[in-house]
């Protein structure tokens, strides 16, 4: 019963999330779109493990602990790479390759600036994260992002790499791996938590709400 509640949310989140101009004409997108669409993912990516710290924050219970902790050490580019404080397995160095090859620099990376629908988006994660209750908030990442970017990746991927090689494309080929994993271990420590009363309605909502920003966003990338 909650697997059919969690798929049909999932499923709606995709279906929103490719509808979109920037994913279903990914393979039209102009060079400055494309530019404008990387430097904002680059710098999602970027917050992504601070995030994981205030979901950790307010993590209800050991197995949430642990779940959303080795999202976050994957994040950081595995338990070996964290013990030796070794950045360069972070997932948004990963993006290095592609975003010089976008025409980026390091000078660049260092100081992009998301546009206003981008910061939004996040305001609304880190307000979510920590003020929302954990089952609504958890939504944004488990709905929203680790049970469908691993189809958004792939698309994006089957694109790109016809301008670009395997090694700067890492950071897709990393997540249609390691999503996948991260979507099983989060329905395994949300299934039993949707149980509660008004809970799968919570859910619902935090993935309606995360995919209205997320379409917001995607649709000012590619505007103009």
């Amino acid at each position: 019963m909650m697997q059919q509640v969690y798929d049909k949310v999932c499923q709606d989140c995709l279906a929103k999330l490719v509808n979109t101009k920037a994913i279903s004409d990914f393979d039209k997108l102009t060079a400055a779109q494309m530019q404008n669409f990387f430097a904002n993912f680059y710098y999602i990516v970027q917050q992504f493990p601070k995030q994981l710290g205030l979901l950790i924050f307010n993590a209800p219970n050991n197995e949430a602990l642990f779940t959303l902790g080795d999202n976050l050490i994957d994040e950081l580019g595995g338990a070996e790479k964290v013990e030796k404080m070794d950045y360069s397995g972070l997932h948004v160095n990963l993006l290095g390759g592609l975003m010089k090859g976008l025409g980026f620099t390091d000078g660049d990376l260092k100081s992009i600036t998301p546009i206003k629908e981008t910061q939004d988006y996040i305001n609304f994660l880190n307000d979510g994260y920590l003020n929302k209750s954990f089952i609504e908030s958890i939504a944004y990442i488990a709905a929203g992002m680790e049970a469908i970017f691993p189809e958004i990746a792939k698309r994006m991927y089957a694109v790109l790499s016809s301008r670009f090689s395997d090694e700067q494309l890492i950071h897709f080929k990393e997540h249609m791996v390691a999503d996948v994993k991260h979507d099983q271990q989060l329905r395994k420590m949300i299934y039993p938590l949707l149980e509660e009363s008004g809970a799968a309605e919570l859910f619902e909502k935090g993935a309606k709400e995360v995919a209205e920003y997320q379409i917001a966003m995607l649709d000012a990338f590619v505007r103009g």
